[in-house]
């Protein structure tokens, strides 16, 4: 079953609620948005952290390689009919944490892709 969280662009606020239809991530207070141009919809990757915290397109996680000897900070995005961290399908991490997400934490996603710092500075 595919499940998504929607980011709020006009609230500026993540929706985390996950629900069968694609109707109830829309819905606020028993009210439809009636401008769907408000969300950017991010699916889940179907995959959890190392803390059991479910992975969603648009996360930036923290990855421990080879032994534990490196750490490196990506951005989870849908490429290559996979979704990927640092080039590499998702599920070839072992030790993989969330550590925020670009529209929430900025100043790592400038860190992660510095080619979109550029854009914005």
């Amino acid at each position: 079953m595919l499940k998504f969280r929607v980011w709020n662009t006009k609230e500026k606020q993540m929706q985390e609620r996950i629900g069968k239809k694609l109707n109830d991530l829309i819905r606020q207070n028993g009210q439809y948005h009636t401008d769907i141009n408000n969300f950017i919809f991010m699916q889940s990757t179907e995959t959890y952290d190392k803390n059991k915290k479910e992975i969603f397109d648009g996360d930036i996680v923290l990855i421990k390689t080879w032994l534990n000897l490196f750490k490196h900070k990506g951005l989870v995005e849908f490429d290559r009919a996979a979704f990927r961290v640092l080039n590499e399908p998702i599920n070839n991490w072992a030790d993989i944490e969330i550590v925020g997400n670009k529209f929430e934490n900025l100043d790592l996603y400038k860190e992660v892709n510095p080619n979109e710092s550029e854009k914005n500075d």
